[in-house]
């Protein structure tokens, strides 16, 4: 494919396409010429289906349909949509290129891991939800980030005014989700202050030391982004909001390298084949 060949490509798919189609582009020595000319369109027929649902959401949050996203495209409506750009360590030669969503911890248990009962839908993630929320996991390891806490519904960080400083929180999470976009699911309103084109990551991370109790509250709060109360302050259910330009996440315990990879892992590193990033709904070792 050469620039002005084609003048957009619409998918008729779930996130997982989409992010083979945009990946795919950006894999391309010609990628930025490409980005220039090519315009995607997006028609919801997978489970979870958060970008199509982000981008209709822009003009009225009630809409999400099939016909909606088709009449979306057929009218031309164009918006920028933000990438976020990842190095992995096991492929630091290869990049990834993110538009929904990096989780880790109990999301990424529940999205990757529900696969085992896909044949239950949508439904999948509660009943996984539910189960790991009764069998509850904790991941120990170090979130650095440039950016700023959010203490309620209403700050609005400048970054380009004042570059904020690295901080680094470490310790015990039950979860930690970074997106680009406000639903990482069209049930999911994950991150209600994201916008899809506006140059930062959301960031949501519950830590391990809340009681199941809070966790539980949270991810209730969570599918409807319910976080905040009348007053625009945050509910008491644990968990803590940021906004942020660049950051890194070391998890403790890794998972397996690449069977054809000669990465060797230091001695005294564990490893487990459960220690997991889910990409934009993809499977990556941790």
């Amino acid at each position: 494919m050469q620039k002005g060949q084609y003048t957009g490509i619409v998918t008729i798919s779930g996130d997982g396409l989409i992010f083979e189609c945009i990946n795919g582009m950006m894999s391309r020595p010609d990628w930025k010429d490409l980005a220039d000319s090519l315009i995607f369109g997006f028609i919801p027929a997978g489970t979870g289906n958060g970008l199509v649902k982000s981008v209709t959401a822009v003009s009225d949050p009630a809409s999400f349909s099939i016909e909606e996203a088709a009449f979306t495209i057929v009218k031309g409506r164009k918006m920028g949509l933000d990438l976020t750009e990842i190095e992995l360590e096991y492929q630091p030669a290869s990049k990834i290129y993110m538009f929904l969503s990096l989780s880790w911890g109990y999301i990424a248990d529940c999205d990757i891991n529900s696969e085992a009962i896909r044949w239950a839908g949508p439904t999948r993630m509660t009943l996984w939800g539910i189960y790991r929320i009764m069998a509850r996991q904790y991941y120990n390891g170090t979130f650095t980030y440039s950016g700023t806490r959010i203490s309620d519904r209403k700050t609005s960080p400048n970054f380009i005014a004042s570059p904020p400083a690295k901080q680094t929180i470490n310790g015990t999470f039950s979860h930690l989700i970074i997106q680009n976009i406000p639903y990482i699911s069209f049930n999911m309103h994950s991150c209600p202050l994201s916008r899809i084109n506006d140059g930062v990551n959301d960031i949501t991370i519950h830590m391990g030391d809340k009681s199941r109790a809070q966790l539980t509250k949270f991810v209730l709060d969570n599918d409807k982004g319910e976080f905040f109360d009348k007053y625009d302050n945050f509910k008491p259910n644990g968990m803590e909001y940021y906004k942020c330009l660049d950051w890194e996440l070391k998890p403790e315990i890794k998972g397996p390298p690449p069977k054809d990879s000669n990465i060797k892992m230091a001695e005294g590193v564990k490893v487990m084949d459960n220690a997991i990033y889910a990409i934009d709904g993809e499977r990556y070792p941790a």
